[in-house]
Order: structure tokens, then sequence, then C-alpha cells
């Protein structure tokens, strides 16, 4: 996070890298892979009907649940990974330097840490991953991560 310090990008509600900085740390850790070729995951996590829980329950009930969120992120998440608020009810995370079965233990603690606390909320969250390795660039491991959880949420529609 000392990213988000030295280049003033930091969303107010959550204290995390705002999406403006989501390119330049991308190009960062792409620069690194290009260099070490140790492969990157992006997590890409959406708060399921946070606009129906802010009509419910109030905007500051559904702004905690997104600090709570926040917080298991950075919990759950090394030094040297990097997490963003990249939309009203979006994260992303980079895993950096991280293959597939490290990623996974990372992803499988952090799903645990966010239902944990989202116990009682009435709301979940949608999720999918992309390792860099899947992908030709920065932008099309974004754009793959978003294409996955539009899907992930539309069969969650479905269920």
């Amino acid at each position: 996070m000392e990213w988000s310090r030295a280049h003033g990008c930091t969303d107010e509600l959550t204290g995390m890298l705002c999406r403006r900085a989501m390119k330049p740390v991308a190009d960062l850790v792409e620069e690194t892979y290009n260099k070490d070729r140790h492969d990157y995951t992006v997590l890409v996590m959406d708060v399921d009907k946070l606009k129906k829980l802010n009509a419910e329950r109030g905007r500051a009930f559904g702004d905690g649940v997104l600090q709570g969120i926040a917080a298991c992120i950075r919990r759950n998440i090394r030094s040297t990974d990097y997490a963003f608020r990249s939309g009203d009810d979006e994260f992303q995370i980079v895993l950096t330097d991280a293959d597939p079965d490290s990623a996974d233990a990372v992803i499988e603690r952090l799903d645990k840490a966010v239902q944990d606390a989202l116990d009682g909320t009435r709301t979940t969250v949608s999720r999918c991953s992309v390792w860099r390795s899947e992908c030709g660039g920065p932008a099309q491991v974004i754009e793959l991560a978003e294409r996955r959880l539009a899907q992930s949420k539309r069969e969650k529609k479905k269920a």
C-alpha cells in the first residue's frame, strides 16, 4: 500500500487503492512478470445486491459492509499484493508472485473471512480469478476477469 501514499490515490471510504491506480500498478506488476516470469493472479470481487441493501438498511450500513470487506482483504493479503476499490461495489486484488496453488490458498482464506464478515447482512460476494499466464497481458487479464465475474453473477441469478 506504499504506492497509494506515494501517489495520493486512496479510496476515501475503504482506504484501498483507487481505480486510477490500477493501470500504473498493472504496468509495474507486468514489468516484473516479463523480467522474472513470476505469475500473478487478479481476483475480482463484487458485492451482490448492494443497491438493494442500501435501500433497505441505509447507505451507512452499505458503507459499513464495504469497509468490512476492505478490512478483510487487507488482513488476508500479503504486503506485496495490491488491493483496489475499482467500482461502487467492486474490489480487485492483484496477488503478486502467485502460482495457482498459492493464489488459491489466499483466495480460499479471503472467501471465508469475507463470508464471516457478511454473516447477518443478507448479502453475498461474487468473485472470480485469472492467472496472468492465461492471457496475453494485463489488459486481457482484467477483461477476462470481468467476463468471468459477469458470468458468475448470471449463474447466481439463475440459481
